[in-house]
């Protein structure tokens, strides 16, 4: 997906083609603020969630998948860190492929991971300057495909 916004791209897409598309490209910018990362999973990944603050300091959570799985105690970013590794490994669930597990890593190697690892992984690391700022992918009950939306940790105009 090509994105227009200044200071946002996106990276490879991870997973499977099945659930519905979504994207977080009305609801990132560059200069935001990631507080925390959350996810639901077990055997699968079953949710991805982003608290962000954007410029104007309005918060929004930003929740794709479904409500099974666990919640995991979530992972607040300090001052100063900010994701930059997003690794994804796939696999198959009744015929299709999903996300079956995730792992989101900071600057300062904190990490918060979830589901069942395979040997189809695909891993993204955002630029110099850049952190993860949003999704883009499919989802359904559990997600099924997911790019990062990495967005410059600096405004950009």
């Amino acid at each position: 997906m090509r994105v227009e916004t200044p200071g946002v791209y996106v990276g490879p897409a991870l997973g499977g083609f099945h659930g519905e598309d979504f994207t977080d490209v009305s609801m990132v910018s560059s200069g935001q603020k990631v507080l925390s990362i959350n996810l639901r999973a077990v055997e699968r990944v079953d949710a991805v969630i982003l608290t962000i603050v954007n410029r104007s300091g309005e918060e929004n959570t930003l929740y794709h998948g479904g409500d099974g799985g666990e919640l995991k105690t979530p992972l607040a970013l300090d001052e100063g860190e900010y994701i930059t590794v997003m690794e994804a490994h796939r696999g198959r669930h009744y015929g299709r492929s999903r996300v079956k597990y995730i792992k989101f890593t900071t600057n300062l190697g904190n990490f918060i991971e979830g589901g069942t690892r395979t040997s189809n992984i695909g891993s993204d690391t955002a630029r110099e300057g850049f952190q993860l700022g949003g999704f883009v992918g499919r989802s359904g009950d559990e997600l099924d495909m997911v790019s990062a939306m990495w967005t410059s940790i600096q405004p950009v105009t």
